[in-house]
């Protein structure tokens, strides 16, 4: 299931392999976590799947990376979206977003890694524990490299606003 790889100050991190373990949903936490979701590889209905299972455990906040980070951005803020509107119908009222889900997208994803193991923050609860999904089976070696540089005091250059590379906060 989910494999513990390290910690950054206050927070843990642990690691689960979407592609050799099929079982991964069993390992999520039950709520108020931080997920790292890595797409390489665009599958609408895979990241549905995904984005759904996820949810049903309560992520306080999802980041997303890889090559397809914007793709799965979208696909969790319709999930978070829809949960939502559920709430509202169930409760007659609006829904508070700042309470509910945050998601972001990191085009970088080193400088995605250290931003949720360094400074996400959700209005809602304190983050001690991150879950790296990993949808690619690729990137845990990258991920212990990180934690190492990341202890060490490394820190990403700073954005290129110019560029465009910068965070989205949903």
């Amino acid at each position: 299931m989910m494999e513990a790889l390290g910690r950054v100050n206050f927070r843990s991190v642990w690691y689960l392999d979407a592609v050799h373990q099929p079982s991964w949903p069993a390992g999520l936490p039950p709520a108020d976590w931080l997920l790292f979701v890595i797409a390489d590889h665009y599958d609408y209905e895979q990241l549905i799947r995904v984005a759904a299972e996820c949810m049903k455990r309560q992520p306080a906040i999802v980041c997303s990376a890889g090559l397809c980070a914007v793709e799965a951005d979208y696909v969790f803020d319709e999930e978070i979206v829809a949960q939502a509107r559920a709430w509202e119908v169930r409760h007659g009222a609006a829904y508070n977003y700042e309470y509910g889900t945050q998601s972001t997208i990191h085009y970088d994803f080193d400088e995605g890694f250290w931003f949720a193991t360094a400074k996400a923050q959700h209005a809602r609860q304190s983050i001690h524990l991150i879950v790296c999904l990993d949808l690619s089976g690729r990137y845990k070696e990258r991920i212990l490299e990180l934690l190492q540089r990341i202890n060490d005091g490394w820190l990403p250059p700073a954005p290129d606003y110019d560029q465009g590379k910068t965070v989205r906060i949903m």
